[in-house]
């Protein structure tokens, strides 16, 4: 089952850099620090509401949002005037919209000449609650707006009543993932956010006239959402399946994964303000495409379905949050969803192929077990993209991430079979095999205790079904991360204790609590 093989060097890995550091403070806005230690830098000037870069000009601030109301609907929607409260709901997002880039690019610009740590915040969910009056407030342009839209004969409170809710989580854990951002933003913390921008998101549970409850889906996207900002210019294929052959480059075998499917990952990005600071930060979210929309000769040939198949296929994966994985192909869906991130590219831009640095410069938050697979992908990326050697490479990994774990139930921890893994990103699982190995070793050289061993290994078989064996995706995080974190004091003291108690046994110093 376990083919990887695993060099000497590992099993020092694991005693070294996996230990982690002392533990940073909890967030506050007086500690000005956050989940990843040493992600601080200066905030960008201050810039008054009433001032030209934000006010857009002479006159009040409530004279030019106003006009500027007016001009977004007359300039984006055609319209001379708002004829209904929903109008007004559009004029005014647009117009605060352009505020938000404004904040967004100089904020930008100063952490591009400051260089700092950033935070990366990686998450299935983000419950980010109605953008418009967030952003006013978090502005000071309450007072500017509310003027305005009383002025076009609007009430701003029930203007903010017509945005959707972003279907981007449905639950704590995005509601964890949206008071983060905030607090980044707010106290000046270089950080963003990476997710999904599922099209669907959740399902409304609906009763109809017979009294049965139904689910129909929540299509929060209808009427648009102003607050994104679609980056057609940023697109990465992203590979699923294939297989994994080994080659001989420069004396030295090498992992060569070849995907059978590849689609498209392309960026919104949604500016989060932070309250009382100009520092504007942004959640990223990745839609998936379609490397070709349609398949001319399918069509041509009459197969229709054909024709349409990779268009399908590719936007299921950010269809819907959390899809059925009761079936085969929900159990695929999903593990095509929690890989779909992207954790190198800004690093690279900037600092090039000094990868020593990385975790000096990113800090990848890995919330819940969703996104854990990063920790197979970055090690995937810096041995098999950029030539590191295996034990550079995992002692970088090692540094860079740190786990939130929200559960208090061992048994609801995340596992995947290993044979769908295998399938859909089977370089990524024999990355898993090869970190597992060197886990158990140092492990055996450490304890007799063999009944230990295969507790804590990140493989292992079903209990259920003897003939299936599982990944722990908690395990993998713990074992990979530099922290582990649960979500307030006595959830982080049921991790330690309980759910993750042998490996606090072994490294103590990993597991410390945050919360928002």
């Amino acid at each position: 089952m376990l083919q990887g093989k695993v060099s000497g060097g590992l099993k020092s890995t694991f005693a070294g850099s996996a230990v982690p550091s002392t533990p940073g403070q909890r967030v506050a806005r007086s500690a000005r620090s956050t989940v990843c230690p040493k992600a601080i830098a200066e905030p960008p000037a201050k810039i008054s509401p009433a001032s030209p870069s934000l006010a857009g000009g002479n006159g009040s601030a409530s004279s030019y949002a106003t006009a500027d109301i007016s001009n977004k609907l007359k300039y984006q929607f055609g319209k001379s005037s708002a004829s209904d409260v929903k109008d007004a709901y559009h004029g005014a997002a647009w117009s605060v919209r352009e505020r938000l880039i404004d904040a967004f690019d100089k904020t930008h610009e100063h952490w591009k000449q400051q260089d700092p740590k950033f935070v990366y915040y990686l998450s299935a969910e983000f419950l980010m609650g109605r953008t418009l009056i967030n952003a006013v407030y978090n502005l000071h342009l309450e007072g500017a707006y509310a003027t305005a839209l009383n002025q076009l004969g609007y009430d701003l409170e029930a203007v903010a009543e017509q945005e959707r809710d972003a279907s981007l989580g449905n639950g704590g854990l995005g509601r964890l993932a949206a008071c983060f951002l905030d607090s980044m933003a707010t106290l000046d913390l270089p950080g963003w956010g990476y997710g999904i921008r599922y099209k669907y998101g959740m399902f409304k549970q609906l009763v109809d006239g017979k009294g049965y409850q139904r689910e129909v889906p929540d299509i929060w996207l209808t009427q648009g959402n102003p607050w994104e900002v679609a980056r057609y210019e940023i697109k990465y294929k992203v590979g699923f399946g294939g297989k994994v052959e080994k080659k001989t480059v420069d004396g030295a075998e090498v992992s060569v994964w070849t995907p059978s499917e590849e689609v498209y990952a392309m960026a919104y990005d949604n500016p989060i303000p932070g309250y009382d600071t100009p520092t504007t930060s942004n959640l990223r979210l990745w839609d998936a495409q379609p490397l070709a929309e349609f398949d001319l000769t399918a069509f041509n040939a009459g197969d229709y379905d054909k024709a349409m198949a990779a268009k399908e296929k590719a936007e299921a994966i950010s269809a819907v949050l959390y899809p059925n994985d009761s079936t085969p192909e929900g159990k695929e869906l999903r593990l095509k969803q929690q890989y779909f991130f992207d954790v190198l590219t800004r690093f690279k831009a900037v600092h090039g192929s000094k990868w020593e640095l990385l975790p000096d410069k990113a800090c990848f938050q890995l919330n819940d077990t969703h996104p854990t697979i990063a920790v197979a992908e970055l090690t995937r990326l810096l041995v098999d993209e950029e030539g590191l050697a295996w034990d550079k490479a995992w002692g970088i990994v090692t540094k860079c991430l740190n786990y939130t774990n929200h559960t208090v139930m061992p048994e609801a921890l995340e596992k995947w079979p290993v044979k769908v893994m295998g399938k859909m990103l089977p370089r990524h699982m024999e990355i898993i095999e090869i970190i597992n190995d060197g886990w158990t070793q140092w492990l055996e050289g450490h304890t007799q205790d063999k009944a230990a061993v295969e507790a804590m290994s990140i493989i292992h078989p079903n209990p259920w079904n003897k003939d299936e064996w599982l990944v722990n995706m908690a395990f993998l995080a713990t074992v990979g991360g530099a922290h582990v974190n649960g979500v307030a004091a006595i959830h982080s003291e049921i991790v330690k204790n309980e759910i993750l108690h042998d490996f606090y046994k072994i490294f103590p110093s990993k597991f410390q609590n945050k919360t928002n």
